[in-house]
């Protein structure tokens, strides 16, 4: 099957395809940069406890 065909068939571009023949997995998404959370920074290690408390206590606790 063409590409042009399979573009066709599925209903998506033909550059699509071609990234799909090209890769045998989907890459996915890749951020360029991490992400910044200037607010939250101080706060993170206070926050992760928390979660990590409430994974620990029964669901109905939390």
């Amino acid at each position: 099957m063409s590409n042009r065909e399979a573009a066709r068939r599925f209903g998506i571009s033909r550059d699509t395809v071609a990234k799909m023949l090209s890769h045998s997995e989907p890459p996915g998404y890749r951020r360029s940069v991490p992400v910044r959370r200037p607010k939250l920074d101080g706060s993170t290690d206070i926050i992760d406890s928390i979660l990590e408390g409430d994974r620990q206590v029964g669901r109905k606790q939390r």
